[in-house]
Order: structure tokens, then sequence, then C-alpha cells
């Protein structure tokens, strides 16, 4: 019998109370210390002003490695005959995707406190994928390490975040789900550090299982009317919910489909433990 959206939605959040997401206060911000200026002789009257502060010490940018995705035109969504398959996976329809460079793994918690000065996750590990985070603190991320680097950082669009994870396959898992992701069967209900599963054909790591992925959607319950270039779907829906892709180390196989679609509140409503993001930067049209 297949699944009801509402009930995959209520067995989901149930797994979610697996973990309980402690927020962290933000780091203090380091103070500058600026040493006074001597006297020219102890009977000078007049005070030798400071040296004036320049070229203050910028945090640094932390280095996200980038994989070029090729362009190209898939068929999103699952069919009817797939195993599990659910009603807001379809109906499948195909999109026109134009080459874009994403993270090669998920965003971690190494780079996050770099660009944030915190870290909200539960499991703590600076390679670990970030997460308890939001979408509108994914976005706050995005909008930072755009300012810190020059370049235009984003969140993936639905269709660029399933186009990047088929890597040109058709099946349910895009490979071997066992080699390629950590899920409830070989996780031991922990998150691991990114990148020790097998990739998939375009170098992409833990693009299923681990932490959910937070893509730049509003949530539809169906794909009737949506983009066909690739692009976000922000007219319509549900405004207050946005898209999460992947499924987690807590969950079944079937919710670590490729197709599968789940979504939380923008804003945190939601408990967000085991909930993370990865990046996307627009490739340079010739």
């Amino acid at each position: 019998m297949k699944a009801t959206v509402l009930a995959i939605f209520t067995l989901l959040l149930i797994g979610a109370g697996l973990s309980v997401l402690l927020a962290q206060p933000n780091r203090l911000a380091t103070q500058v210390k600026i040493e006074p200026g001597k006297k020219s002789k102890p009977a000078t009257p007049s005070p030798t002003p400071h040296k004036p502060i320049v070229n203050r010490t910028r945090r640094a940018a932390p280095k996200i490695e980038m994989v070029l995705v090729p362009g190209g035109d898939f068929l999103m969504g699952s069919p009817e005959s797939e195993p599990d398959h659910i009603s807001n996976e379809g109906p499948q329809h195909r999109v026109d995707v134009s080459s874009f460079y994403i993270g090669k793994y998920e965003v971690t918690q190494a780079q996050w406190s770099a660009v944030m000065s915190d870290n909200p996750s539960h499991f703590r590990g600076d390679d670990l994928p970030v997460e308890g985070v939001s979408w509108e603190e994914a976005k706050e991320f995005c909008r930072r390490l755009s300012q810190m680097t020059g370049k235009e950082y984003r969140l993936p669009t639905e269709a660029e975040w399933e186009y990047a994870c088929r890597a040109g396959t058709t099946g349910a898992y895009a490979g071997d789900l066992d080699a390629m992701a950590w899920y409830i069967e070989n996780s031991k209900y922990k998150l691991h550090p990114v990148g020790q599963k097998l990739p998939n054909k375009f170098g992409l790591y833990d693009m299923l299982g681990n932490a959910w992925e937070w893509c730049e959607d509003v949530y539809h319950d169906g794909y009737a009317g949506a983009p066909t270039d690739g692009s976000a779907w922000l007219s319509g829906g549900d405004s207050i919910r946005r898209m999460l892709r992947g499924g987690t180390y807590v969950h079944q196989a079937q919710f670590c489909r490729t197709a599968f679609r789940f979504y939380f509140y923008y804003d945190g409503r939601v408990p967000m433990s085991y909930v993370g993001f990865r990046v996307v930067v627009s490739a340079r049209r010739s």
C-alpha cells in the first residue's frame, strides 16, 4: 500500500525526536588590544597619540570544494511503478538544467563556524555536517560567505539538487545505497564525517543519508505546474515550508531515495536536528 505524504511526515517527525537540537550561544567577538603610544620625553606635557589602527584582521573565508555539474536534461520525480513512490514525487517531468557548481560535501561545522562564529550542531566535530540549521540560517550563511569571497553562493534549487544527486542515473538510489550513504542500516544512529562513503558519478559525497539538505524551493504537494528550466519554484505552494532532500542517518532506505521529497518550516518552528545543506554557485554563461 502506498504511504501518504501525511503519514510519512508524521513518521519523520517522530524520528526527529531521536536527536535533540542543542543551540549554542554565539562566541564572544575577539577584542583588539591597543598598546598605548610612548611619550617622547618624561618632561613633555603633551602625550603622543595612539597609532591609527589600519588593516584590521578580517575573518578568512573557509575553503569549500566545489564540483562543476554539467548542464543537461533529466526526468525529475519518480514513476508510479517505483517501489515506495509517493504522490508528491509526480508527475515525472523533463527538466533542462544549466551548468552549476555545487559543494562536493555538505557544509561542515568547521566551515559554518568560520563564517557564523557559532555551532548549532548536536553531534560535534569539525568534519561533521553542520546540523540544527534552519532555512533562514542557511540563507544567511550563503549571504555572509558571498560577502567574504565575492562569489554568489546560494542554496540549490530542488531541480538542481535532484539532477546533481542522480548524476545521470534513473534508479531509486543513484547507485548502491549502502556504499554511498549513511542511513539507519549502517549509521549506528550517529552523524558521520563528510566524504567517508563512495561519491556518485559526479564526484559528490553524501547526497543521500547523513543529514537533510535544504533547497531554495517552496513546498508543493506535486509537480503539476513546476518549472522546467531548473529554476527554484517560488510561486504558489506553501510559502512557510521549504524543501529538504536526501534523507538522514536515522531514516530507512525508502526515505533516502533520490526522488523523495520532504519539508520543514523555513524559520525553525519544527525541530531542526540533523538538517544541514550544501552550497551552489551558478556557472558563468559564455
